[in-house]
């Protein structure tokens, strides 16, 4: 959008700021991802008239694949064929090794990629709880609380 609007980018290879999550209890990782959620949704439903259509995909992607294993999970408890859960399995299983080969080149190992994808995949469920609540704020109309993941 900037280049769009005459501007230009200036970029330095010096290091700008020094970011330290300090995340080291599984709450303060949920709320984080909570909190990504919630700015899928939000920005995806600012922006969703422009060119760019800010994240769009990322919200019908996540909501999609979230929505295909709560329905396998449901479908396998209700007809008691333990065989369906398989299928979530393998889809899960198959994401992460493709997320694991697309990062492998920019980590130390094929451990780090895997864990990676591990991240990337349990991760959609707290977006998901992110992007509903994201959802409820802008259908209220209220003033939104922060979602602190630091103690």
């Amino acid at each position: 959008r900037l280049h769009r609007h005459g501007f230009s980018i200036w970029r330095s290879d010096e290091p700008m700021t020094q970011h330290d999550l300090d995340i080291t209890r599984f709450r303060q990782y949920w709320c984080r991802a909570v909190r990504s959620g919630w700015a899928y949704a939000v920005v995806g439903v600012t922006c969703r008239a422009g060119k760019e259509r800010v994240w769009r995909g990322r919200n019908l992607a996540n909501v999609l694949e979230v929505a295909a294993w709560v329905a396998l999970v449901v479908a396998a408890v209700f007809l008691s064929e333990w065989r369906v859960l398989f299928a979530p399995a393998a889809l899960v299983a198959t994401r992460v090794i493709w997320i694991g080969r697309g990062v492998r080149p920019r980590v130390a190992g094929w451990g780090d990629a895997l864990l990676y994808g591990i991240h990337c995949q349990f991760a959609r469920l707290p977006i998901l709880v992110g992007q509903i609540r994201g959802l409820w704020y802008l259908l209220r109309q209220r003033p939104a609380r922060l979602i602190e993941y630091k103690d």
